[in-house]
């Protein structure tokens, strides 16, 4: 699963098109090399109404690498502010939080490879961008992945959703033999097993990194293993589904 994620699109077997940041919520996301203090943005198309500001921290679980953030604003399509947040006063921002780090005088450390997620209400369907100050700390190069998601509990048509159960599609054809198109029963189940796999990890949380029980022949086993939206774990429990069928087994 490693392996396939951190290999480049194009010479994936099975997961082309997805990347460990893209989950059944996002609607917008990139990811960021940050070499010094930064202003990062990510320009994405929102359908309005409560969504939610993602910012993980992608640097391995060594516990000393990380990200301070700075500054975040919201501005629509025309350049006009929409929302300002400060990392630094997190606690006191409605419905914030963070699975690790700590607030420092001039923003909140995201350390090794933990998310910050901030509420958001945009009134309406519109073009936004999202602009995140950030600095890497302690290392010379970190990585940041910054999204905007929904909040819904079963997202159907979202960026991340669509590519999910394209990627489904794939593994019923390549795997089973099997030829799937939504409205497929089929296609609906695995595509829920996927949802309850990563609600579930993220309900109980799990560590946000693979189990480290066989050996990364990566150059930084840690940092290729971490799984900051517990995508890549979601994704290894599906593939116990498809490969524990009969049809594959016996077929």
């Amino acid at each position: 699963m490693a392996g396939e994620f951190n290999s480049t699109d194009s010479s994936r077997l099975l997961f082309a098109g997805l990347s460990r940041y893209l989950t059944p919520e996002t609607e917008a996301v990139d990811s960021y090399n940050v070499t010094g203090k930064q202003t990062l943005v990510l320009d994405a198309t929102s359908n309005g109404g409560t969504q939610k500001l993602s910012i993980a921290s992608d640097n391995g679980i060594s516990g000393n690498a990380g990200v301070l953030l700075s500054d975040i604003q919201v501005r629509d399509g025309n350049g006009v502010l929409l929302a300002s947040f400060s990392p630094a006063q997190l606690a006191t921002i409605p419905g914030a939080g963070a699975s690790c780090g700590s607030a420092q005088s001039d923003g909140w450390r995201l350390n090794d490879n933990c998310t910050l997620e901030i509420p958001l209400q945009l009134a309406a369907a519109q073009t936004v961008s999202v602009s995140v100050t950030a600095s890497p700390v302690n290392t010379d190069s970190a990585a940041l992945a910054v999204s905007l998601d929904v909040t819904e509990t079963q997202p159907t048509q979202t960026l991340g959703a669509l590519a999910i159960r394209n990627a489904l599609i794939n593994l019923h054809q390549r795997l089973l033999d099997e030829s799937v198109q939504l409205p497929d029963p089929e296609l609906a189940a695995s595509y829920q097993l996927f949802l309850d796999l990563w609600n579930a990890r993220r309900s109980a949380s799990k560590p946000a990194y693979l189990a480290n029980t066989c050996n990364y022949s990566f150059t930084d086993p840690q940092q290729q293993a971490s799984d900051p939206y517990q995508v890549m774990n979601a994704w290894m429990g599906v593939m116990t589904y498809f490969l524990t069928d009969y049809r594959f087994i016996h077929e």
